[in-house]
């Protein structure tokens, strides 16, 4: 990376689209990618005579994204289920003369390994906290102040060795409310109230925000969550709802809080201060304020939490239910005291607070047996009789690098002592052995291989208790299929 003073004239910042042969969610292409939106308004705000654009993979197809690549500076958000893609949009750029830079979940876990082997990659932002560091390497090529050295979360090659800088964290105070209008909204809110208009009962005007991120089970992980960092951060209440209202006053109305798990900051309390939440609520304006959309965990839904969210106006709550079977529970970490009574408790409280839900549920967790399916089927069947459940989302298991599963898949003695738990022989795991120590992990196929191999049913009967839940919801009018968080979440570049 070379200093030439006045050097940058356009930067492009790219959501790549989902790899080849993995559809996208149904409700994909329904919010932008809030963080590169975040990214780019810290770029707009220092240096507004550098052309920015945002591309999104979410609602443009590969060749559209390439065709377009002609920026000095070209940063792509990047997960593992998108890397494929990626790669091809780093080497276009790259072959057009720019600077690329990768960052997000997928390149932070496979940072030195890029390096190494993808020679047309020049640098990986590490971390979540990207928006400073991108700036001050901005601020180094272009105005030739500062040094490579002192960019936090900033991995490079400096004469054929690989530099690692460590990763520095700040307020989300300091950083400016996102500028939305870098992203055309239209085509979002037009494919969310296709969607969704008529099972919410109007036609929304929506966006994201992030005000809190993290999840409590940050020492625990569910067993396939594969996010980077659960840590927790959040914004003052103040500086919160000062982009609640600016968001209203722009004339959006329905806005998904992207945090991990929003309920954590309803319980997690110092002894003299009340939790966030709370803190929102106490502080929350009189003037209208927009419906809010928010995840949170089942095992954490009570009335006292029912009864915040209801005054923060929350419209609808995103839980990943997972399994409507106790032992499956158990098998995926999910951490419910109750079991799948949890699970019930938490749909039946919110519908009767008249909150509406996202379900989602994982099959194939280690041990997986046609009774558990057909628990989880019954524990859908319920959902849709209690009435409030708008979306469901049935997804076979996909371990993914970052999360608990993976080390199932290449260190035997640990894969025999889980399987064991519920009475799985596994001899070997050697049919793994291609998806490991690269940075391009092959999801194709993997979920099948990880059936056949910690599970006591076959895919197919993955696939047909899919169908039959996508079914189930279709049959009452709501939406079958994920909102295709990978795409935009509270992750940056």
């Amino acid at each position: 990376m070379k200093q030439r003073k006045g050097a940058v004239k356009k930067i492009q910042l790219v959501n790549a689209p989902n790899n080849p042969g993995s559809g996208p969610a149904s409700a994909q292409g329904c919010f932008p990618h809030l963080g590169l939106i975040s990214l780019g308004t810290v770029i707009r705000q220092n240096y507004p005579d550098i052309e920015l654009e945002i591309l999104d993979g979410s609602i443009s197809h590969l060749e559209e994204i390439l065709q377009k690549l002609d920026a000095d500076i070209v940063g792509i958000s990047v997960l593992t289920t998108t890397y494929e893609n990626g790669l091809a949009i780093a080497y276009q750029a790259k072959e057009r003369g720019s600077l690329v830079l990768l960052g997000n979940d997928h390149a932070s876990r496979f940072a030195q390994t890029i390096l190494k082997y993808r020679p047309f990659v020049d640098g990986i932002f590490v971390g979540d906290h990207t928006e400073f560091p991108f700036l001050g390497l901005i601020r180094y090529l272009h105005e030739g102040k500062g040094s490579l050295e002192a960019i936090p979360g900033l991995w490079y090659r400096d004469r054929g060795e690989i530099k690692e800088n460590s990763v520095e964290t700040y307020a989300k105070d300091q950083l400016p409310i996102p500028d939305r209008s870098l992203v055309d909204h239209t085509p979002y809110i037009n494919k969310f109230n296709a969607l969704f208009g008529n099972i919410h009962g109007y036609m929304a005007t929506n966006t994201l925000m992030n005000i809190a991120s993290g999840c409590i089970k940050k020492n625990s992980r569910c067993a396939y969550c594969d996010i980077y960092s659960l840590d927790l951060f959040t914004v003052s209440p103040q500086r919160a709802w000062k982009e609640i209202r600016c968001l209203y006053e722009q004339g959006f109305d329905w806005i998904w809080e992207v945090c991990d798990d929003f309920a954590t900051f309803a319980t997690t309390r110092t002894r003299d201060k009340p939790s966030f939440i709370e803190q929102l609520v106490a502080s929350k304006p009189q003037e209208d304020t927009p419906r809010l959309f928010v995840y949170s965990r089942a095992q954490e839904i009570n009335e006292n939490i029912v009864d915040l969210y209801k005054k923060l106006n929350v419209a609808k709550v995103n839980i990943g239910m997972e399994s409507g079977d106790d032992l499956m529970l158990v098998s995926l970490n999910k951490s419910n005291p109750h079991g799948n009574e949890d699970n019930l408790r938490a749909a039946r409280l919110l519908a009767d607070a008249g909150i509406q839900i996202h379900v989602s549920y994982v099959l194939g967790a280690v041990g997986e047996t046609e009774e558990n399916l057909e628990n989880t089927y019954l524990l859908a069947q319920e959902l849709v009789n209690i009435g409030n459940t708008t979306s469901m989302d049935p997804s076979v298991l996909l371990p993914l690098p970052g999360a608990p599963v993976w080390r199932l898949l290449y260190d035997v003695d640990y894969a025999r002592k889980e399987a064991a738990k519920y009475n799985i022989e596994v001899r070997d795991i050697t049919q793994f052995r291609s998806y490991l120590h690269t940075d391009l992990v092959d999801t194709s196929g993997l979920a099948e291989k990880w059936v056949d191999t910690f599970c006591k049913v076959d895919y197919a009967s993955i696939e047909h208790y899919s169908k039959r839940i996508n079914q189930l919801i279709t049959q009452v009018g709501g939406v079958p299929g994920d909102f295709g968080v990978s795409h935009f979440g509270n992750k940056h570049l």
